[in-house]
């Protein structure tokens, strides 16, 4: 199924909901969610974000690792760092999109965001950041839809700080 706006993958017990930015697609292909600029689809104009493995319908969450593989759904916790930097060097990659920030916009809900203007996931005005309240309206790129409330750990398994909805 390919949407512009939102895209549900099925697996075993569990659903994730993944929503686009303007401009960008997203499809999947062998089980693993691709970002497309274009609206065809083809092993060489796509940009793969995130890989979808699931563990096995004992588990209510599946398990949803990033490139870098610093953002980790696993075993119903959900590791997560401060900052997602892509690979500049992999062949996929259209473009460097510079830093991501993840922020955590609800329970199970998380966006990610750019201070690079450049960056088609840009958040931010003359410098200012807006509030994280304004994250899903703007950018956010994927939303957890199963087992709300999960664990917010980081990546040494530390309860991960929040921040603020101001």
């Amino acid at each position: 199924m390919i949407d512009d706006h939102l895209v549900h993958l099925p697996t075993d017990g569990a659903c994730i909901a993944l929503e686009s930015v303007p401009g960008y697609y997203l499809h999947t292909k062998r089980g693993k969610v691709y970002y497309d600029k274009a609206k065809h689809f083809g092993p060489k104009n796509t940009f793969r974000y995130i890989e979808i493995a699931n563990e096995g319908p004992d588990h209510a969450v599946c398990q949803l690792v990033c490139t870098d593989g610093v953002l980790i759904v696993q075993k119903k916790k959900v590791v997560v760092t401060d900052r997602v930097t892509f690979n500049e060097k992999a062949p996929h990659k259209p473009e460097n999109w510079g830093t991501f920030h993840i922020a955590r916009v609800g329970p199970g809900e998380f966006a990610f965001y750019s201070l690079k203007k450049s960056s088609p996931f840009y958040l931010g005005h003359d410098g200012k950041h807006p509030a994280v309240d304004s994250l899903c309206a703007t950018c956010s790129m994927f939303r957890l839809v199963t087992a709300p409330q999960v664990p917010i750990t980081d990546v040494h398994g530390k309860r991960a700080k929040t921040r603020p909805s101001t």
